[in-house]
């Protein structure tokens, strides 16, 4: 034992994902614009070490 424990996660965004919620001052409407024809998604992976970000990385294709 002795070992330390990394945790591994990952997810994944779509590019297309309507945006439902934004940020404006009090008061005042927000107002954003939003590209229909994007394509794609990007997936996250990260890896904790105790309380740490050991690594983070970013990927445009598929993963299995």
């Amino acid at each position: 034992m002795g070992k330390p424990i990394v945790y591994i996660d990952e997810s994944g965004f779509a590019h297309d994902m309507p945006r439902t919620h934004g940020y404006s001052k009090i008061g005042q409407r927000c107002f954003g614009t939003h590209d229909w024809g994007a394509k794609g998604r990007t997936n996250a992976i990260g890896a904790l070490l105790g309380t740490s970000l050991l690594t983070l990385a970013l990927f445009e294709c598929n993963i299995r």
